[in-house]
């Protein structure tokens, strides 16, 4: 007892000055707190409101001049609706909002074009986090970042991995070049001698024409062919954007297997197609796709140019009920174990003279088309490279 007295006793022998002198430096130390968090989310490259629920609308906003143009005492009392091009735009990222409030997401992260006080419109990363109470979320924080120069700069580098793709289709046509010359002059060849074969045989047989017919029918199977050549050759060197529709992988590879064809001949390559007859549908580009088969293929021809025996393997199959996979296996030296993590990298190369993109580029296409592309060592020498597509769903890109 005799110690609460002389606690009490004490507290009445404080000094009012001095209560009010540490009451002024717990205002000063509140102050400055608050000065530092102005200066912290005024230092921010982005903008910081806070907003009420359910009506949305601003309660806080620092510096937002830099993001949105509006002063932070402008935004008092504004409802967001004000930051979106239309009401459509507001209701759609409202009702965003509420789904993820619904679903106990503390946090959401969304793009969306968003529009400044003067009117001009820029791509946004919106942040939002909540303040509940009792399990209600009462208010939220918006985080306002303008991501616009980054989406330009994503964009750059995606038009740059165009550019290189359509330099590396370029190149495939010139080491191709001779081939495709022989593939063409052969059927051209082909339609002068049955022109002229047809010419002598009207002038000897006037009745029966027969003969005749089926020469007429050898030329027009063979300039089919010729301009069949020409149109695929064409298709891989226009440069284009990318379209992506329903296609056969067996198809692809067949019609591939088919421009190489004279050149397995010359280079005594034996081929085998081990290509699945009930393959399920891909979704793809044809052109883009055609030139990853036409890259592995031409690295398996280069890779077994000093084998004593040359053996291509082309598989297909299905590894999942949504997964279509795709190899082109050789029969050369396989890939060095010190090498085989860096194959795919741009500028690398193991061949003389090589740029070293053709792979990466593939790699590009593959991951583009939603798959993935490894390579593995054979066990009875050569390697094998495997890409991976998703089957085709139906449905419009």
């Amino acid at each position: 007892m005799s110690q609460e007295k002389d606690v009490r006793a004490e507290h009445h022998k404080r000094n009012p000055a001095t209560e009010i002198r540490e009451h002024g430096n717990a205002e000063q130390k509140l102050r400055e707190d608050r000065d530092y968090l102005r200066q912290l989310t005024n230092s921010l490259p982005d903008a910081v409101v806070s907003v009420t629920l359910p009506d949305r609308k601003i309660a806080w906003a620092n510096d937002a001049v830099k993001v949105l143009g509006y002063k932070p005492e402008e935004c008092i009392g504004m409802s967001t609706r004000v930051f979106f091009p239309t009401q459509e735009d507001y209701l759609a990222f409202a009702d965003k909002v509420t789904r993820a409030i619904g679903e106990g997401q503390d946090v959401l992260i969304a793009e969306s074009f968003l529009k400044k006080k003067s009117g001009e419109l820029f791509a946004a990363e919106v942040t939002l986090s909540y303040f509940k109470v009792n399990g209600t979320a009462v208010s939220e924080t918006v985080i306002l970042r303008d991501i616009t120069e980054s989406q330009k700069t994503a964009s750059e580098r995606n038009q740059l991995r165009n550019e290189l793709a359509h330099l590396s289709r370029v190149m495939t046509m010139s080491e191709l070049s001779a081939t495709l010359a022989h593939e063409i002059n052969q059927p051209l060849g082909a339609i002068q001698n049955n022109a002229a074969a047809a010419k002598n045989l009207i002038s000897m047989f006037k009745e029966d024409h027969a003969e005749f017919d089926e020469i007429l029918t050898d030329i027009v199977t063979d300039a089919m062919r010729a301009s069949q050549i020409i149109r695929t050759a064409r298709g891989i060197v226009r440069k284009e954007e990318a379209k992506f529709e329903q296609l056969n992988l067996n198809v692809l590879i067949e019609e591939v297997v088919e421009l190489y064809r004279n050149a397995f001949n010359m280079e005594n390559t034996s081929i085998s197609l081990d290509l699945h007859p009930d393959i399920a549908p891909v979704k793809g580009n044809r052109v883009r796709l055609q030139q990853v088969l036409m890259n592995l293929v031409s690295n398996a021809s280069e890779a077994m140019r000093e084998s004593p025996s040359k053996r291509l393997r082309i598989l297909s199959n299905t590894q999942s009920t949504d997964l279509i996979v795709a190899s082109v296996s050789d029969s050369g030296k396989g890939i060095d174990k010190t090498m085989k993590g860096k194959i795919f990298q741009s500028f690398f190369t193991t061949k003389k003279g090589g740029l070293g993109v053709g792979l990466r580029i593939c790699q590009s296409i593959i991951e583009e088309h939603g798959g993935r592309i490894w390579v593995e060592n054979n066990p009875a020498g050569g390697a094998t490279f495997s890409f991976s597509l998703k089957a085709y769903q139906g449905g419009s890109e």
